[in-house]
């Protein structure tokens, strides 16, 4: 019995063969395929194969240019239109996963398929969609299905009509939330999936979107804007910790220099004066500010650029990474071992800066055809703070305290800080006048010492109890 279904099987399969081998034939003699009928051949372009193949030899290989479902593990059209409209969990919990798989697609993929929508777009096409956000909407993602799709809730958008779109459409967005004060009146744009269309109301769904606040909280945020940044991004690389550099970083990063070096002349807002210590305490609060600081830049290091889209987008093939240090007062930063006493750091602590070039005045220092220069040059540094990261470290090495964490600064524009000017002369004579009284001094110091050495202690104590900074070590 098995043996004739296996072979009634394989007859069927040889006879469909057959048959299709003969209408494809035919039909290419008929003219009805013509092989010169696409630019790259393909007979697959052809609307009678596509109704002679079966559905599931096809592929996505027919699936139109703007359509993203084959981008989708496990959803289909009719799944995707399933989502909408919202009426109970099972559907909230659809457009959670939906959104999940959205964002395990890249956004290079999703504007590549992006195109305007037509009378003959269909679900799971992907289009651009902008907007001012007009109301917002939060559904909570039922809490069995959060932990695996890595999201307990998202927004629903709906943007107010502009020039480029219908005022009697509606248009609807889900999207992921973003760690940031989204409201009213902000700019909304994203390369989005069509999941629901009628003559009055469009819906879609959003694997992330450029934000662009109406009133930004802070001038960094406003200068960035701008100049283009997405400020979403923000948020994301806010997440990231005091980690090293990552592919998530990218667009972000060099978004950030580009953006640094056009107010480089002009500088349209002063920055705020801030201290070392603000960045180590608060690096998500201060993420995107446009601070001013004091350094000591220490090393200059020419970067290469890579990615050949990324030096169209710079105009130029390389960076600079100037490795500088700051001073941090009374604060001890401390940072943990695997094994051993924490490692307690004060007075210069590490700052990095980029810049997309270098101050004429650093640029007398460095030797264009080194890669790394060493040097000691006070500077002042105008600048937008990125986030902590880390790096290697000999002494962190050493010590066996993992990578070193210092904050990552997007320089705009650095003046040279004049170091104190000493009188030789008066440093002799006050040689002359300390050595004189040396031996009166220690006598009494030794006194003094013995008998505060105890009250002493316990104000220092104190004192680095109230401002240490504790920073995990990054392994």
């Amino acid at each position: 019995m098995i043996a004739n279904v296996r072979l009634s099987s394989q007859v069927k399969s040889l006879i469909a063969s057959t048959r299709l081998m003969f209408l494809v034939t035919a039909s290419i003699l008929l003219g009805a395929i013509s092989p010169w009928s696409s630019p790259d051949g393909s007979l697959l372009d052809c609307p009678l194969l596509e109704d002679l193949l079966p559905k599931h030899l096809l592929g996505p290989q027919l699936a139109a240019a703007d359509s993203g479902l084959d981008l989708l593990s496990q959803f289909d059209q009719q799944r995707v239109a399933d989502c909408y409209p919202v009426n109970n969990s099972d559907q909230v919990s659809e457009i959670g996963k939906l959104l999940f798989r959205l964002q395990a697609a890249s956004k290079e993929d999703l504007t590549k398929r992006s195109a305007p929508l037509t009378t003959t777009s269909q679900t799971g096409d992907i289009t651009s969609v902008t907007g001012q956000i007009s109301a917002i909407k939060r559904y909570k993602i039922p809490a069995e299905i959060a932990p695996y799709i890595e999201m307990d809730q998202f927004d629903q958008y709906e943007l107010a009509a502009d020039a480029s779109s219908d005022p009697s459409i509606k248009q609807l967005v889900f999207a992921a939330p973003i760690k940031a004060n989204v409201s009213k009146g902000d700019r909304f744009s994203a390369d989005a999936m069509l999941i629901h269309s009628t003559a009055d109301v469009k819906v879609f769904a959003a694997r992330s979107f450029t934000w662009t606040p109406h009133k930004p909280d802070n001038v960094g945020w406003q200068m960035l804007s701008q100049q283009g940044v997405d400020l979403s991004l923000l948020s994301e690389i806010q997440q990231i910790g005091a980690k090293p550099l990552t592919a998530k970083d990218a667009d972000l990063f060099y978004n950030m220099i580009r953006a640094a070096d056009a107010v480089a002349t002009e500088q349209p807002a002063a920055p705020a004066i801030t201290e070392l210590a603000e960045l180590l305490k608060s690096p998500k609060d201060l993420s995107g500010h446009w601070i001013r600081m004091p350094v000591s830049v220490v090393r200059i290091t020419k970067v290469m650029i890579d990615s050949a889209a990324r030096r169209d987008e710079m105009g130029q093939d390389h960076y600079y990474q100037i490795d500088s240090v700051s001073d941090l007062g009374k604060v001890v930063v401390q940072i943990p071992r695997p094994s051993g006493d924490p490692i307690k750091l004060s007075g210069r602590y590490p700052v990095s800066i980029v810049s997309k070039t270098l101050p004429e005045f650093l640029k007398a220092d460095v030797d264009e055809g080194r890669t790394v220069t060493t040097l000691d040059s006070p500077a002042f540094v105008n600048a937008f703070f990125y986030r902590l990261w880390s790096f290697d470290n000999q002494f962190m090495t050493e010590q066996a305290a993992g990578k070193q964490v210092a904050p990552l600064l997007i320089a705009s524009k650095m003046d040279p800080r004049p170091s104190p000017k000493v009188n030789k002369d008066s440093v002799n004579a006050l040689g002359y006048f300390m050595f004189s009284m040396v031996l009166l001094i220690v006598i009494g110091t030794v006194f003094w010492t013995w008998t505060n050495q105890r009250k002493d202690k316990r104000v220092r104590d104190r004192l680095e109890k109230e401002t240490k900074i504790e920073i995990p070590s990054e392994s």
